[in-house]
């Protein structure tokens, strides 16, 4: 889901700010506020976007493309494991 959200703000055009609600973001990317609140606020510690009333902005596009773009593989279960498993960014 961080990738996901990570190409929705880098497809917003680039502004002072954007005026938003975590619900509102949610509801375009088919998940829960929750998840995004917990996504941006990771994304907000990390450097990448500034949280405010009402909106954010974007600190760090170069980041945000980057993860979007980024693609981890996740070593197979088994040796007989055909499909392989790709993850997104850490949000510990």
């Amino acid at each position: 889901m961080c990738k996901r959200l990570a190409k929705f703000l880098i497809q917003k055009p680039p502004q002072e700010k954007l005026e938003t609600t975590h619900e509102a973001i949610a509801f375009e990317l088919g998940t829960a506020r929750e998840v995004v609140s917990r996504l941006l606020n990771d994304f907000q510690k990390k450097g990448y976007v500034r949280l405010f009333r009402g909106g954010l902005s974007i600190e760090s596009r170069e980041a945000l493309l980057s993860l979007s773009e980024s693609w981890n593989l996740i070593p197979p279960v088994s040796k007989q494991e055909t499909i392989t498993h790709w993850t997104c960014c850490d949000t510990k």
